[in-house]
This record gives structure tokens, sequence and C-alpha cells, in this order.
């Protein structure tokens, strides 16, 4: 029985709460209580959080093409801002830690996945393990979200966080040259009569 749970703080705004997807047929049996239950779930929810890491942003060697089968959501904490040119791309790794900020391992059996708010506008080409993946430009300008989340084998969220990127102009490299309006040239000022020469000067006479 799936459900979900908003988590309201009341030091914050509603809008703030996280949202939680909890599958209650994979946390839940006969031998224990609701309390017991969920305090497993979030104290394993809340046990990870997602470190992603920039790699060098580089011109891509061919263009992006979008990647509908991405396309998501935005959802987590923002953890990381970044701007790109519409040609470049970057690699971005993931690590994790736990609570306290200490380095920690995903659990085997979890699941990483990676999405885009704007498949037209971003790109993303996870490895193989799903702990990397190539975020590019596809060619407009504007802002987009990058989504990765960790899941156990029940769908269950462990960890999530959004990347918030924006997609600028390049360097110029064409000379655009636009023409104006076309218009008729003015008509040929009169021309200037040449000045009537001087006089020659008088020979004076002995």
């Amino acid at each position: 029985m799936p459900i979900r749970l908003i988590i309201e703080d009341m030091r914050e705004s509603p809008s703030a709460a996280p949202e939680l997807d909890v599958n209650l047929d994979a946390i839940f049996d006969r031998h224990r209580t609701w309390r017991q239950a969920l305090c497993e779930y979030f104290a394993r929810h809340e046990s990870l959080r997602i470190v992603p890491k920039l790699g060098p942003i580089r011109e891509q060697l061919t263009a992006a093409a979008p990647t509908p089968h991405h396309r998501g959501r935005a959802h987590g904490e923002l953890l990381m801002a970044f701007t790109l040119t519409d040609s470049q791309e970057v690699i971005i790794t993931t690590g994790f830690t736990d609570k306290r900020g200490n380095p920690a391992s995903a659990p085997a059996g979890d699941t990483f996945s990676w999405a885009v708010d704007n498949t037209q506008l971003l790109a993303v080409a996870p490895s193989a393990d799903g702990l990397s993946a190539v975020v590019s430009a596809v060619g407009p300008l504007g802002s987009g979200t990058v989504s990765m989340k960790l899941a156990d084998a029940s769908g269950a969220v462990l960890a999530s966080g959004s990347l918030d990127v924006t997609i600028i102009g390049g360097a110029p490299v064409n000379v655009v040259l636009t023409p104006g309006t076309a218009t008729e040239e003015p008509d040929a000022p009169a021309p200037i009569p040449a000045p009537a020469p001087a006089p020659a000067p008088e020979t004076p006479t002995a």
C-alpha cells in the first residue's frame, strides 16, 4: 500500500516540507508496531546524504541530443548550482555521507537514478552504475534542474537532491550581417560655379 507522507517542520513553511514516497508493504510486518516501523524507516532515510562533485566543464565533441526518457520533476534539496554555455557539458559524480557528514556507502541493492525537468534544455547520460552522469546543454538558453535519487529495492527513496543549471550563450564564433531597408539615393546637389579669376595686377608706369 504505497502512500505519500508530507513532513512539516513548524519552523518552516509547509511548502518547504519534504515529500517522501513510502511503501508500507516494505516497511511494515505483523511483528512490528507502526511506531517501530516508521522510526526504522526514517532512521534509514535520514542516514544518507548525496554529495555531488562537479568535474571539469568542457566543450561538447558532438551536439547533445535531448533525453526525453530521463524527464522527471525536480525533487530533493538543492545541492549545487552552476552555469554552462550552450555548447558545454560536465561530468557529475556522486558520493554519500551519513547524517554527521562522514563518508558512507549506498547499501547493496539500492539504485541511483537521474532526471531533468526540461529535456529541451538539458540532456543527461548516466553511467552504467548510475553514480555519475554527463550533463549537457542541448542548445536553447534558460534554466533547468537535474535531480538525483537513491532508492532501495522496494522503491522507497533513501536520499535525493537537485542541481540548478543555467545555460548561457557562448563566445561569438560567427559574424552575422543584417542588411537594413533599401532607400533611394537623394538627388545630387546643383554644381557650385567656379569663382571668377582675380584681375591681373596693374603694371606701374615710369
